[in-house]
């Protein structure tokens, strides 16, 4: 989906593939804090919302 909406929010994605893939919490979570919790190009990591 990312690369048909390179724009889309990563948070967006990250719930989009919990529903489709039917992941666990856990899943999500891990999700979450692999590809949104870090801003892209810094180790630091981002604010939780």
């Amino acid at each position: 989906m990312r690369q048909s909406t390179p724009n889309a929010a990563m948070a967006k994605l990250v719930e989009m593939a919990g529903i489709q893939f039917d992941l666990s919490p856990a899943d999500e979570e891990f999700l979450w804090r692999t590809f949104v919790a870090k801003p892209e190009g810094t180790d630091e990591p981002a604010v939780e919302p």
